[in-house]
């Protein structure tokens, strides 16, 4: 276990240091983190990695066509993961309070449903939904990752039907990427690290 947290506290500095140097990276792949949870997604061909547009939204790994930016691209993706908990222990109940949250804000018609089943790296299932009727017009696609202390995820969403159509090979080619590290991230120690 020792050997373990060593390794990804390198892991980890590592990712510190590209991400000091460059904040939109084409190709690029991110590291992200949490209690619970460490794992790498990777950019698409022809798409990058942006570390900092989504910063605001607690969004560390942003992803849309070279060329584009976050906040105007007509399709964009992101990573993210979530501790489960009483409320949220598995994927089922995830998507039912998306869905629940989205209709209390006012998207009354908004819907989603399981499209598929993807076997990733390590014997990890990504379950794919797509989602829509939100009340800004939005498409999306989340692939789902349950791990044993978290729900990792990864967001595809687009302003039209016809751009999420023609781009949704990338966002699976983001899910295929999915690389699970460890569950075994000390965040206390990290924070220590860093100051």
């Amino acid at each position: 276990m020792f050997k373990r947290t060593i390794t990804i506290l390198f892991i980890l500095a590592l990712f510190f240091t590209t991400s000091a140097n460059a904040s939109v990276t084409e190709g690029g792949v991110a590291i992200l983190y949490g209690d619970g949870h460490a794992f790498t997604v990777k950019a698409p061909e022809g798409w990058v990695l942006d570390t900092d547009s989504g910063v605001d939204a607690q969004i560390y790994a942003t992803f849309y066509p070279k060329g584009e930016r976050w906040k105007d691209s007509e399709v964009i993706a992101y990573a993210r993961g979530v501790p489960k908990n009483a409320a949220i222990p598995d994927i089922s109940s995830f998507v039912t309070a998306t869905i629940k949250e989205y209709h209390r804000n006012g998207s009354t018609g908004y819907k989603g449903h399981l499209v598929s089943e993807v076997q990733l790296k390590k014997d990890r299932i990504a379950k794919i939904y797509h989602y829509e009727g939100d009340s800004f017009g939005n498409y999306e696609a989340v692939a789902y990752i349950e791990e044993e202390k978290t729900i990792n995820f990864i967001v595809y969403t687009s302003r039209s039907k016809e751009a999420f159509e023609a781009s949704i090979q990338k966002f699976h080619d983001i899910v295929d990427s999915y690389f699970f590290i460890t569950d075994q991230v000390d965040m206390e120690k990290i924070e220590d690290e860093k100051q």
